[in-house]
């Protein structure tokens, strides 16, 4: 679906997080990856794969929003209690990486999920040492749980990556925290004078991804490149709330495998980036996740079915570009040289619970 609202500027991104992110115990900027096989099936030049598989030695990109959002969130408190709960909704790596936080800050952590959540990821979550409820229908359903959990406890602060509010902070901080993904992707192709990506398709969920790859193409990529969002075919809030000031509401079952993109609802401190910056959204089966899923751990990298929704929009909206004389597919089809970021590893697999 082509955005009518695109050709706009979002929010302008800061530095300072990345700097903040570099300076914490074991930070090391995670691979930016090639594919040219790929690409060359693809009809493309060049196809780079940010691969954050292994961020602070978790399996995905998410602890980069939570140690931000859970600075900002601590810092807001008026008089910090002596063992503060860190309180996070989650479909399994957002809570992983919060009670990471937690148990590295010296606090107390209380994860929601869904009930239906794999074992894995709840397994994943204990072992960082939180309390777990995992009684809530769907992940829509957690966001409230923790929310109104956060309002009745004293010693509790929520540290939530998506947002009622669009002034909400630390929603907001959680945006600038993804950030880090594309400093670093910068400061590969200053280092390497390579051309920029001319077409970047990102994984939506709540929004905060998309947001902060938003604010950093549009301020620091030469030219535009076309930036589309991807979502599940069952989980398509950004598609519905296209003309909308606020982001609509959807009801479904949410059963994609491309799990930690199930949600009914964006982010209010996302969706004015991406209704502002983002040239389209496409919806997409899991058919495509799993095929791209596929592709990734042929080629050495160990994605999840939600790490490998972007590769998955990019295979389903190349074959769509070329199926459709569309003017609003016309980024799509003329790109040379594509971006996408793969942002998790195999969180399902039992493997994937740290012993400790």
């Amino acid at each position: 679906m082509a955005n009518p609202s695109a050709g706009g500027l979002p929010e302008r991104p800061s530095r300072a997080v990345y700097d903040w992110h570099r300076a914490l115990p074991g930070y090391a900027a995670t691979p930016l990856r090639e594919l040219p096989d790929l690409a060359g099936q693809l009809g493309l030049e060049r196809l780079w794969v940010k691969d954050e598989t292994d961020r602070f030695g978790l399996p995905a990109f998410k602890i980069l929003g939570a140690s931000w959002a859970s600075e900002v969130a601590l810092a807001q408190l008026a008089a910090r209690p002596a063992v503060p709960v860190l309180v996070a909704a989650t479909d399994g790596n957002h809570g992983r990486a919060v009670a990471r936080v937690a148990r590295r800050a010296g606090c107390r952590a209380r994860i929601f999920l869904p009930a239906d959540t794999a074992p894995a990821r709840i397994e994943a979550i204990r072992a960082e040492g939180a309390e777990i409820d995992a009684r809530e229908r769907s992940y829509d359903d957690a966001v409230r749980a923790a929310a109104d959990f956060a309002d009745a406890s004293a010693d509790a602060v929520l540290v939530s990556d998506t947002a009622f509010h669009p002034a909400d902070p630390v929603p907001r901080a959680t945006i600038d925290g993804y950030g880090t993904i594309f400093w670093e992707i910068g400061d590969v192709f200053a280092r390497t004078g390579d051309p920029w990506p001319d077409l970047v398709t990102v994984q939506i969920g709540v929004g905060g991804l998309a947001a902060a790859t938003a604010r950093f193409l549009r301020h620091h990529a030469p030219g535009r490149p076309f930036i589309c969002g991807v979502e599940p075919v069952d989980a398509g809030c950004a598609a519905a709330s296209v003309g909308r000031d606020t982001p609509a509401q959807i009801e479904s079952d949410f059963r994609s495998v491309m799990v930690g993109l199930n949600a009914g609802r964006l982010s209010s401190a996302a969706w004015p980036d991406l209704a502002t910056a983002l040239d389209g959204f496409l919806t997409v089966a899991d058919e495509w996740a799993l095929l791209a899923r596929d592709a990734l751990r042929e080629r050495g990298i160990p994605a999840g079915d939600t790490g490998a929704a972007g590769l998955a929009g990019l295979l389903a909206l190349r074959q769509l570009a070329a199926e459709r004389d569309d003017p609003a597919l016309a980024g799509a089809r003329t790109a040379r040289r594509a971006l996408v970021v793969v942002t998790e590893g195999r969180t399902d697999d039992p493997d994937a619970v740290p012993r400790r």
